[in-house]
């Protein structure tokens, strides 16, 4: 008598529905439609002004400007574009700069050895279609640490384009995923 071949449809059957399942859970992440957090549905391009400076730290507006819209076109979700042209307007506005101490000589409590530089801004984007505000003077933070070695000055002048970048990191992530 000859063996019935159904067990092994069943093996192949049961194991075609474990990787489909398997397969299937991978994408549980994504959605399908546009990309971005709900408010930003429908723009495609945001138009990005010089930003603001209100605190005492000298020329930070272009810099900070610049690794904005470098950020904007790095994420590809909104493509940055001219004021005339554009469907969503940004404006940021660097309400202050500090610098906290995270670490003293193990000798010297009062001589710090590496700094915390904290640049924080509040963040406005307006959908120009329809007048609404996307996100309304939230206030966002970018940082940097760094060790203070023999010139403290070369060290922060060093540190604080990497805080504008992390800066313009969190504002992306603020205005494209909505959160």
């Amino acid at each position: 008598m000859m063996p019935s071949r159904h067990p092994f449809r069943a093996g192949v059957l049961v194991l075609a529905a474990v990787l489909s399942a398997w397969g299937v859970s991978g994408c549980a992440g994504y959605r399908l439609g546009s990309v971005g957090g709900k408010n930003i549905q429908g723009i495609t391009s945001i138009y990005i002004p010089m930003v603001h400076n209100l605190t005492l730290e000298p020329q930070m507006e272009s810099p900070t400007t610049t690794a904005i819209i470098r950020a904007f076109d790095q994420d590809g979700t909104l493509k940055t574009a001219a004021s005339d042209a554009s469907d969503a307007e940004l404006t940021v506005t660097i309400v202050g700069v500090n610098k906290q101490q995270l670490q003293t000589e193990y000798l010297d409590v009062s001589a710090t050895t590496q700094v915390k530089i904290v640049i924080a801004a509040q963040v406005t984007c307006i959908n120009r279609r329809t007048g609404k505000k996307i996100v309304d003077g939230v206030t966002v933070e970018g940082a940097n640490s760094y060790f203070i070695n023999r010139d403290q000055v070369e060290a922060e002048r060093q540190a604080l384009p990497v805080a504008e970048q992390d800066l313009a990191k969190h504002i992306v992530a603020l205005i494209v995923e909505g959160w």
